[in-house]
């Protein structure tokens, strides 16, 4: 179906192979390439359609629906500004036009643009029942819109409507910052009209700080509105719900008691949120790059580095070094891992399944230099093998923490890897757009698979014959024969999507995918839907349960026969990355954007213990055969070992 954008339409919908409108006479090919799918939504001054180019490419056309030389100005203000700018986290602009509807004197000024799939904070808020954000969750937003901002703040321009609606959520659990309507370029002919009171006045009530009301809109008014939206966010509620936010007098500080609203915001992070929406401009961070190293230092405040853990650890290596004092040692282990008994709950104790930090394997210097994206444990629990955003893996050796080799080739992050079942290959996959397969014993490269073009998400072995599965960014799920290094066959499971996961059936016969589309596809037998972007899976070595983890921080099992929901796990504050279950299928290990580890009964779902001495997010997690060693990857470049404790 194509639509007619022409407002005096009586009959807007004509089928595809239409170029003229048989309601009205109008084109329906704008400008030659553009063919209108549905309307996306309306607002006061324009509305938003789905298009299509020539190339059947997805965009957004933006119409204008008020006429008014001062909308039309900001029309096009808008249209100029994205058109020019190249900056992660705000759309691409296109293209700007005017459009003449059939027996109309009146023009339509249309802008095509990237489309942006998600929704804005507004409506994920409003889905949420207005449930209050984490505070980690919030840290991590704040600062990935402060980067946004600081891109916008260096090419001279301030938006001035930064608010809840105006930030989009992308399916793939990025931020977007929309709108730019009433953006705004800093130059002298702008000061002297703000000197001079001389500026349009355009606000959103609520998030404008008061100079903004009166016309005098700074660079530092957008700090105020991304505070005041970050509020919003982590109290649920309006700012009419907490109070008028002009009721104060303009030269002081007091704001309505929001922290009340917000009971799990640190003190710190409350009066880092307090300073950005200040009442004075003086009082607010002077620049984007004063809030980035205001979060960086608020980071240590709230993820202190574990000293304490770091102490016990490098003083247990000095002694097991110089092999002295055994008595002394045996004494000090003993005395640490009572400790560590003592402070668990009575229950986890009783079910006995609780991991202790053993070791973070290698020194420092053999660390990797960037994020631990992917780690896997051998089937022998003789080696483990990490893969990195430093574009190298690295094998370990488990028994002493040791780094054996470390594997160089790849030109992008690692993003996936696979222990084959004899312990034998091992094969990873990255943004470079190539599979490569290794020697597990001898750290050799044995042959690069790169016939895919486009960036591999994960990669697994077929547990019986000689061919590994990958998924990718073009949601093609492609299945390669070792021996020729051919592709053998392509599923399209995932169309116009990415990939984001793989796991396939101990036995061979069923191969699982999740995607950034919300859904998992279990072979040809079911479709699973989470209700945001799925991040991992694991299958029980039985085959009969699948475990899967998804960006709102919810874990679900399902019954992989009859592709019934058993269970949905919550307790993450944030994305859960990463799932393993243990081979006897007693307990779930999940990873998450949170920067813990945690651990649960897979019979009755209940948490048992959180492990968070993790100074990033968990990426990766893998538990070996026999259930007694736990190994994460994380993004604070680490690869630490737990062990079970009973």
């Amino acid at each position: 179906m194509t639509l007619c954008i022409n407002p005096n339409c009586s009959h807007s919908k004509n089928s595809d192979d239409l170029l003229i409108c048989s309601g009205c006479g109008s084109k329906l090919l704008l400008e030659g390439r553009y063919r209108v799918i549905q309307m996306l939504g309306e607002g006061g001054f324009s509305k938003t359609y789905e298009v299509t180019d020539s190339r059947r490419n997805p965009k957004v056309l933006k119409v204008l629906t008020k006429n008014s030389p001062k909308a039309i100005d900001l029309f096009k203000q808008e249209a100029k500004i994205l058109s020019q700018l190249n900056i992660v986290g705000i759309p691409k602009g296109e293209e700007y036009f005017t459009f003449s509807p059939a027996n109309s004197e009146k023009l339509l000024h249309c802008f095509v643009m990237e489309k942006i799939n998600g929704e804005n904070l507004e409506e994920w808020m409003e889905k949420r029942s207005n449930q209050p954000i984490s505070e980690n969750r919030a840290f991590l937003w704040l600062k990935e819109l402060t980067y946004i901002l600081h891109d916008l703040h260096q090419n001279q321009l301030f938006h001035r409507d930064i608010k809840p609606s105006n930030i989009m959520l992308k399916t793939d659990g990025l931020l977007v910052l929309i709108d730019f309507g009433t953006v705004r370029e800093i130059t002298q002919t702008y000061e002297e009209k703000l000197s001079a009171k001389q500026v349009t006045t355009i606000h959103t009530p609520g998030y404008a700080p008061l100079e903004q009301v009166t016309g005098q809109a700074v660079p530092q008014s957008d700090f105020f509105a991304l505070g005041r939206t970050f509020v919003f966010l982590l109290t649920g509620k309006d700012p009419s719900e907490l109070g008028d936010v002009y009721q104060h007098d303009r030269y002081t500080d007091e704001l309505e008691n929001w922290r009340d609203e917000a009971p799990q915001v640190s003190p710190q992070f409350a009066d880092f949120i307090d300073k950005m929406i200040a009442r004075p401009v003086t009082k607010r961070p002077n620049n984007t790059q004063e809030i980035l190293q205001g979060l960086e230092e608020l980071d240590k405040v709230l993820h202190p580095p574990i000293v304490l853990t770091w102490e016990r650890y490098n003083l247990h290596c000095q002694l097991k070094k110089r092999q002295t004092n055994e008595k002394l040692l045996s004494d000090l282990n003993q005395i640490f891992q009572n400790d560590f008994v003592n402070s668990l709950p009575q229950d986890t104790i009783e079910n006995g399944q609780a991991f202790k930090l053993e070791r973070t394997l290698g020194d420092l210097p053999s660390w990797h230099s960037q994020a631990v994206q992917c780690v896997a444990i051998s089937a022998d629990e003789k080696l483990a093998v990490s893969g990195s955003d430093d574009y190298t893996l690295k094998v370990w050796n488990l028994i002493n923490g040791e780094e054996l080799y470390h594997l160089e080739g790849h030109l992008g992050s690692v993003n996936s890897l696979a222990i084959s079942r004899d312990n034998e290959l091992l094969v990873s996959g990255s943004s470079d757009k190539t599979i490569k397969l290794w020697g597990l014993k001898d750290g050799k490269l044995i042959k690069t698979l790169s016939k895919a073009n486009k960036v591999i998400t994960c990669v697994v072995f077929d547990p019986h014959k000689p061919v590994i599965y990958s998924g990718s960014t073009d949601g093609v799920i492609r299945t390669w024969n070792l021996e020729t290094a051919q592709i053998t066959h392509a599923f399209p499971w995932h169309p116009n999507t990415t990939i984001t996961c793989l796991a396939i059936t101990p036995n061979g016969q069923t191969l699982i995918s999740g995607s950034n589309d919300q859904t998992i596809i279990v072979g040809t037998n079911h479709t699973l839907k989470h209700s945001t972007l799925v991040m991992c899976l694991a299958v029980s070595s039985d085959g009969k349960l699948l475990v899967s983890g998804s960006y709102d921080g919810e874990i679900k099992l399902w019954d992989l026969d009859t592709g019934k929901l058993i269970n949905t796990l919550k307790g993450h504050e944030a994305s859960v990355l990463s799932v393993a279950i243990s081979v006897d299928g007693q307990i779930i290990a999940s990873g998450s954007e949170d920067r813990t580890i945690k651990i649960w009964n897979l019979d009755t779902g209940e948490e048992i213990q959180t492990l968070d001495k993790n100074l990033g997010a968990v990426s990766s997690v893998a538990i070996s055969q026999d259930g007694k060693t736990l190994i994460s990857g994380s993004r604070d470049c680490s690869v630490k070992l737990w062990k079970s404790i009973f």
